[in-house]
């Protein structure tokens, strides 16, 4: 019997959010001084992990806990219902993403992939940062939290790859089209309480 394969219709929706930003993007390289915020999508380049600069030693005087604070603060006045800030966790070591499945396929202890492939260290102050903005966010925000989803109470380690081999993250940034399915149960979650 054959079967007609119909295309996926595009979602008009979510192609105008694409061209919307795309537009405001290019309007701040072209003309700064009519979009000056067509930043807010691209500047999240500063270390949030990074400890405190020398000689600070509170979030009122960290420099980069203030950037974040003044962009949620910019952000709260226009949402009408909460700010859902997503917490760091542990960064993976690029070059251990494509040698996942070989190293499952060659029978090493999962927990030693583990070691290899997460950075342990260095979202620790990200994630004090995103506390303190919860706590000033004057109950406007959120904290989503990928932890219980990565984090092994048994083996006392991060695993960001399935018992097949299958990663989670594609980079350190970002999450493979299997990742999204592996924490898409958090996302629903929160839909469902709107």
């Amino acid at each position: 019997m054959n079967q007609i394969k119909q295309k996926p219709s595009k979602r008009l929706d979510l192609q105008g959010i694409r061209a919307l930003a795309i537009i405001v993007v290019l309007g701040f390289h072209f003309y700064p001084e009519y979009c000056p915020n067509g930043y807010l999508g691209v500047d999240q380049f500063m270390s949030i992990g990074a400890s405190w600069p020398r000689n600070v030693t509170s979030f009122e005087q960290d420099s980069i806990y203030q950037t974040m604070k003044g962009q949620m603060l910019k952000f709260i006045e226009n949402i009408k219902y909460k700010l859902y800030i997503l917490d760091a966790i542990p960064r993976i070591n690029r070059r251990t993403v494509n040698q996942i499945a070989q190293l499952i396929k060659n029978g090493t202890d999962p927990v030693a992939i583990d070691k290899i492939m997460v950075r342990p260290h260095g979202h620790e102050m990200a994630r004090k940062r995103h506390a303190q903005l919860v706590k000033d966010c004057k109950g406007k925000c959120e904290l989503v939290d990928y932890v219980p989803e990565f984090y092994k109470n048994a083996t006392k380690t991060f695993r960001y790859f399935d018992e097949k081999g299958f990663s989670y993250f594609t980079t350190p940034e970002h999450l493979s089209p299997h990742g999204i399915e592996h924490i898409r149960h958090v996302w629903t979650d929160i839909c469902k309480k709107l």
